[in-house]
């Protein structure tokens, strides 16, 4: 209460001038700390919002990584289921058979004989590397088609060289599987 009187006999015997300068002083602080509350509000929300960007970002990054997890399990037992169905799948005979159907045989230069590649999670890798010359687009995509007809076959790589001066192309393709070990 001592207070309240003393400000009230500041008020009820200072000059109007004087009172003014204490008005504005006050007025000042006053809106000096009220704008510094509000930068610091401001200030915190924003630091909030990029947690919250931040999150959903991982978030979204996460769920993602869920999604390819499931397709890739989803990828694993539709191999184990191909590689249970033929047990004495032989990659040397699919392809050769391979090159007969799409008549390549003619065409092919040299072709490797299978070798065994890296182990993944109880399978082996064999594959087989073939060099044809002299086929045309139509011919390359044939035989692509016929490796993927074959579950068991995968094409691993495939180089594509020009013929210079003519209108065919040389492969240099490189066919795998999976083995049970």
């Amino acid at each position: 209460m001592n207070m309240l009187d003393s400000l009230r006999d500041v008020v009820k015997y200072s000059e109007p001038k004087e009172l003014a300068k204490y008005l504005g002083i006050f007025a000042g602080v006053f809106c000096l700390v009220f704008g510094l509350l509000i930068f610091m509000h401001y200030r915190r929300v924003n630091w909030y919002t990029g947690q919250l960007k931040q999150l959903e970002a991982m978030r979204k990054q996460t769920s993602q990584i869920l999604r390819d997890a499931k397709l890739v399990k989803a990828q694993q037992q539709q191999v184990e289921e191909i590689l249970s169905k033929d047990k004495d799948f032989r990659i040397g005979e699919a392809y050769q058979s391979v090159v007969r159907n799409v008549g390549m045989a003619p065409k092919i230069v040299d072709t490797s004989a299978p070798t065994t590649g890296e182990s993944i999670s109880g399978k082996t890798e064999v594959q087989i590397t073939s060099h044809l010359k002299g086929l045309s687009m139509k011919e390359v995509t044939d035989f692509l088609v016929g490796i993927a007809e074959i579950p068991q076959l995968y094409t691993k790589e495939v180089t594509i060289k020009r013929t210079p001066g003519r209108q065919t192309v040389d492969i240099d393709i490189t066919v795998a599987t999976l083995e049970l070990e």
